[in-house]
C-alpha cells in the first residue's frame, strides 16, 4: 500500500467510454497511450453476444500478436507504452471503459 505522498502522485489522466460499431477499429499496430503510465481497459459488452470481431491485439515485433481473453467484466492492465490495436467490429456494439493513469 503506497503512503499518502506516493498515492497523491497517481492520477487518472483520462477515462473514456469507447463505443465501437461495425467497421470501427483501432487499426494502427503501433498505437500506444503516450503520456500515461498504465492503461486499464474494462470490457463492458459480451463478446460474441453483443458484438463480433473487435479483438484487442498486443503486437509483438517479429511474432504473432497476443490476443488476450477479454470477456465482459474483465480488466486488462498494461503499460501505456505497450503497442495495442483493435480489429474491426463486425456486428453489434463493443463498449470498453478505458482509463489511463
Amino acid at each position: 500500500i503506497p503512503d499518502s505522498a506516493t498515492a497523491s502522485l497517481i492520477n487518472v489522466r483520462t477515462a473514456e467510454l469507447h463505443t465501437v460499431t461495425p467497421g470501427g477499429a483501432l487499426p494502427q499496430p503501433d498505437h500506444c497511450d503516450c503520456g500515461s503510465c498504465v492503461t486499464i481497459d474494462v470490457m463492458l459488452s459480451r463478446p460474441g453476444v453483443d458484438f463480433t470481431g473487435g479483438q484487442l491485439q498486443l503486437p509483438v515485433p517479429g511474432e504473432k500478436p497476443e490476443v488476450p481473453v477479454f470477456e465482459q467484466g474483465d480488466a486488462l492492465v498494461f503499460p501505456s507504452h505497450k503497442y495495442h490495436c483493435v480489429q474491426p467490429v463486425q456486428t453489434g456494439q463493443r463498449q470498453v471503459l478505458v482509463m489511463e493513469l
